[in-house]
């Protein structure tokens, strides 16, 4: 009886979030429509911005960084994608700002301080999420940062941690295609961040809203699920996330249902257990930080985690939920 009073409470809590997090969602939409400024914005304007603005990129976006209220910031703007506030509902930097402020408060989510449009472009606010964990070039193995590789070795159970809660925070309704180490940061306090917004699912809670408001699945991530024949009739998700064409560094293995597969007559789609695949897949993430650990306890239980995550199919794969709470009960064991 006790069980089943907390699995109901459990239902309960996790129904509530998700409504919290689809009413954070339509408050972008209200902004993209009519202007309405969310009422957790602190930054309306430019104006708002102190101190010098330094550029540090200018090329799918403009890139900067300046300060608000003492707080150092980064502001992004425009490039390329400059064109969002007209196609709303489909736009990248739509995308973004709904990711921010849907996911507002989870772990790994970076802070929005606000927005503004000017001159029918958007430009937006968060607080400065620390530097990337790596730097690299498609194909080549990846260049981890000092800080990166100190953390691992030093405090491998909570740089996991910390990768996994990330991953938690936005893989039940997003997928992150432009999958790249310069995607992650981590800062002071050990807490690793996506920095830049993944794509939205279609087969999801938020994708549906999306779809609701603005009838269009443009930029979104397609994880219907469809017939096939063969592997052939099934689509494979951006190469940068399904490593086709050799663009991902060495040791990257992509997921099943990532490359395209054909499971008893049906496509595997792509859903959160896709990225419990990537998290123990790809070089730079758990298996570096198993492989940097000291104590040979910690190596064999994270790699033990990974070798979890690495099954073929999606089902067999723990949760990330899971993957935190077998952390959990390791440190205090």
């Amino acid at each position: 009886m006790k069980k089943r009073v907390v699995s109901l409470a459990l239902l309960v809590a996790h129904a509530t979030a998700a409504d919290e997090m689809l009413a954070r969602a339509a408050t972008i939409d209200a902004f993209f429509k009519n202007a309405t400024t969310p009422a957790t914005w602190s930054v309306r304007s430019r104006s708002d911005l102190t101190g010098p603005i330094t550029e540090i990129y200018d090329k799918a976006k403009r890139v900067s960084r300046a300060h608000v209220k003492g707080r150092r910031v980064v502001v992004k703007a425009g490039g390329r994608h400059g064109l969002s506030n007209e196609n709303r509902g489909a736009g990248v930097l739509y995308f973004e700002l709904l990711y921010l402020e849907a996911l507002r408060g989870a772990p790994g989510i970076p802070e929005l301080l606000g927005a503004w449009v000017e001159d029918g472009n958007v430009t937006y606010v968060v607080r400065d999420c620390g530097q990337a964990i790596g730097a690299g070039t498609s194909g080549k193995p990846s260049i981890l940062s000092t800080a990166y590789a100190r953390r691992a070795e030093h405090s491998p159970l909570e740089l996991a941690r910390a990768l996994i809660a990330c991953f938690q925070s936005f893989a039940a309704n997003f997928l992150l295609d432009d999958f790249r180490v310069t995607q992650f940061t981590l800062d002071g306090k050990g807490h690793i961040y996506l920095v830049d917004g993944p794509k939205v699912l279609h087969k999801s809670s938020l994708g549906d809203q999306v779809y609701d408001v603005w009838h269009t699945r443009h930029n979104q991530e397609d994880n219907t699920v469809r017939n096939c024949a063969s592997d052939g009739d099934c689509p494979a998700t951006h190469r940068l996330h399904s490593c086709l064409d050799n663009v991902c560094e060495p040791g990257s293995l992509p997921a099943p249902e990532a490359t395209g597969t054909c499971r008893e007559k049906v496509c595997m789609p792509v859903s959160e257990k896709t990225h419990v695949f990537d998290v123990s897949n790809r070089p730079w993430l758990l298996p570096f930080v198993a492989d940097r650990a000291r104590d040979w306890k910690t190596k064999k239980f994270l790699r033990s985690l990974i070798g979890e995550a690495n099954r073929t199919l999606p089902e067999d794969r723990p949760s990330f939920a899971e993957l935190v709470h077998r952390i959990d009960v390791f440190q205090r064991s």
